[in-house]
C-alpha cells in the first residue's frame, strides 16, 4: 500500500564493489524495502587507524538531559536564531566531515530546522542521501576524506524518499468521475498531510475474506476490497474520527506519490461504485526493523 518511490536507477550507479585507494565498497542497493520508502544502502570502509567519531545527542527532545548524562545541569536551553535545537544542534553528525558542502551539492536528506527525526540526526556513521543520483559524487568525496584523514572504520550511506512538499500534488480538488477529493480533516488527521477521496456510490467497502457480514461493525476482519470484480485494490478498515464511524487509510512516502495514489484508488472507487471515505496520508520514510 506504499507504492516504491522512484528515486532513479540502482543500474546508474557506477561505483563498484571492492577496494579502493584508503578505501572499500560493499553496495546493498537489491536489498529494497519498497513498503517503507527505503532503496538500500552502500557501506563505505576506511582502511586507516583514525577512528570515525559521531556526535552524541545530550539531551532528549524535550530539552532534559538524558539518563546518565554526565556534567549536565537541568537550566534553560540556549536557543540561537538559527539553532533552534539548542546544544544538540550537531548530534549525529560525523566530525570532521563538511556538512555545508554536502548539503550545497544536495547529497544530504532534506531537514529543516526544526525537524528531529530519526533520518536526519543518526547516532551512528551514516548519512541520508535522497536520490541513487548522489551516490557515486559521495562515495568518492567519503573515500577521499577516509584516505587523507587516515580513518578506519565504516560510514552508511542510505537512500530515502524525502516527504516533499503539499504543493507537488497536482490533481485538482473537487468533483470527479467515482469521487470527490478533498483535504483530509479532522482530530486524526494533520493539516494537509492527507488527502479524502469520498466516493460517490452506494456500496460498502467488500470484505476481503469471505463469509464475513455486509455491515462494518459486525466484520471481524478489517481488510476490504476496493473496487470492481476484475482487479480490487485490497486496503485495511479503521476506525475514524475523522469519518466516522469507519474509513480506509492508505499511505505514501512521499507527496509527489499522491497523484497517482489518487489516480489508482479515484479509479477503485470509481469501477466498485462504493459510498465512504479513502484516506491517503503522506507519512514519509519510515523504519520497520524485524527483530
Amino acid at each position: 500500500m506504499r507504492p516504491t518511490p522512484e528515486m532513479g536507477r540502482v543500474e546508474d550507479v557506477r561505483t563498484q564493489d571492492g577496494d579502493y585507494d584508503g578505501y572499500s565498497v560493499a553496495k546493498h542497493l537489491a536489498r529494497q524495502q519498497p513498503d517503507q520508502g527505503a532503496y538500500g544502502h552502500v557501506v563505505v570502509t576506511g582502511h586507516g587507524q583514525r577512528p570515525i567519531v559521531v556526535r552524541q545527542r545530550t539531551r532528549r527532545v524535550d530539552g532534559m538531559p538524558l539518563s546518565g548524562s554526565v556534567g549536565l545541569r537541568i537550566d534553560p536551553i540556549v536557543m540561537r536564531p538559527d539553532d533552534p535545537r539548542g546544544p544538540d544542534f550537531l548530534a549525529g553528525r560525523i566530525l570532521g566531515l563538511d556538512y555545508a558542502f554536502m548539503k550545497q551539492q544536495g547529497w544530504l536528506f532534506p531537514c529543516e530546522p526544526s525537524d528531529t527525526t530519526w533520518l536526519c540526526y543518526r547516532t551512528s556513521p551514516e548519512l541520508i542521501t535522497p536520490s541513487l543520483a548522489s551516490l557515486d559524487p559521495l562515495i568518492a568525496y567519503l573515500g577521499r576524506w577516509m584516505k587523507h584523514g587516515g580513518y578506519g572504520g565504516t560510514i552508511t550511506i542510505s537512500v530515502w524518499r524525502p516527504q516533499g512538499s503539499p504543493e507537488e500534488i497536482r490533481t485538482p480538488f473537487g468533483k470527479h468521475d467515482g469521487f470527490t477529493l478533498s483535504w483530509a480533516q479532522g482530530p486524526d488527521v494533520r493539516e494537509r498531510t492527507a488527502v479524502a477521496l469520498t466516493g460517490h456510490g452506494t456500496r460498502l467497502f467488500a470484505p476481503r475474506e469471505e463469509g464475513q457480514p455486509e455491515a462494518y461493525e459486525q466484520r471481524g476482519n478489517t481488510a476490504v476490497l476496493i473496487g470492481g470484480p476484475e482487479a480490487p485494490g485490497t486496503a485495511l478498515l479503521s476506525r475514524s474520527k475523522s469519518y466516522p464511524p469507519y474509513a480506509v487509510f492508505v499511505h505514501v512516502v512521499s507527496y509527489a506519490d499522491v497523484d497517482a495514489a489518487i489516480e489508482q484508488w479515484g479509479r477503485h472507487l470509481r469501477e466498485g461504485e462504493h459510498q465512504g471515505t479513502l484516506v491517503i496520508a503522506v507519512s514519509g520514510p519510515w523504519y520497520f526493523q524485524t527483530l
